[in-house]
């Protein structure tokens, strides 16, 4: 089992309800919340459909949200004071802000250029290699059937990081889904990459500049 984002935001949940002082029903929520997460990651990853893990956060922290609603409600008998409505803000403004960041980091594309003869992926999921390391590259109007996630994220289209590639094996896919062409590379050590950019005509010219270098 390789350590991946999704992981560690589970283990927040769960240091947070052992760790934090709030009432017992509250803490139990929070770190059952922290447990499904991982075990929602392992069965998504084995049934090859990780990239409904997001959706899982969505729901499962707008259920915790609601609980710590009502687990906070229940414990006044006659009103509600200022400040307790202003905690009760405070974390739906924290889950919405929460959600608007793990979406955004999931759809955002990593920055892929050239930098000292260096081909160079950034990001969480990011490398680099030596140009000279590159053994082939072709352009292609489609990609392999995407398998088993391996170390990445997937989600809106857009994948990121390690996946199992049919008919490749394990390989790396930096793409958005419907923007031809799609760039194919593969290095010294076997490893490979199919990625594209943010338009096709990005894409082109990156390769049409790849295959450049490659041949000096």
């Amino acid at each position: 089992m390789k350590f991946t984002p999704e992981y560690f935001i589970a283990a927040v949940f769960i240091v947070i309800g052992i760790l934090n002082q709030y009432d017992k029903r509250t803490n139990w929520a929070i770190i059952i919340l922290g447990l499904f997460l991982v075990f929602l990651k392992i069965g998504l990853d084995y049934i090859g459909l990780s990239v409904w893990w997001p959706l899982g956060l969505i729901i499962g922290v707008t259920v915790l949200v609601i609980l710590m609603f009502r687990f906070k409600k229940g414990n006044y008998n006659v009103y509600e004071s200022d400040n307790d409505k202003n905690i009760r803000r405070y974390a739906l403004i924290f889950a919405i802000g929460l959600m608007f960041v793990l979406l955004t980091s999931a759809i955002m594309r990593p920055s892929i250029k050239i930098v000292d003869n260096k081909f160079k992926v950034g990001g969480v999921f990011g490398f680099e290699y030596p140009i000279s390391d590159i053994v082939q590259i072709d352009t292609l109007q489609g990609y392999p059937i995407v398998g088993m996630k391996r170390g990445g994220s997937a989600f809106a289209g857009v994948y990121k990081g390690s996946f199992e590639l049919e008919g490749y094996g394990l390989g790396k896919l930096f793409i958005k889904k419907g923007i031809q062409p799609y760039i194919y590379i593969k290095f010294k050590n076997s490893d490979f990459i199919f990625f594209n950019l943010k338009s096709s005509e990005q894409t082109i010219h990156f390769y049409h500049e790849l295959t450049t270098k490659t041949k000096k």
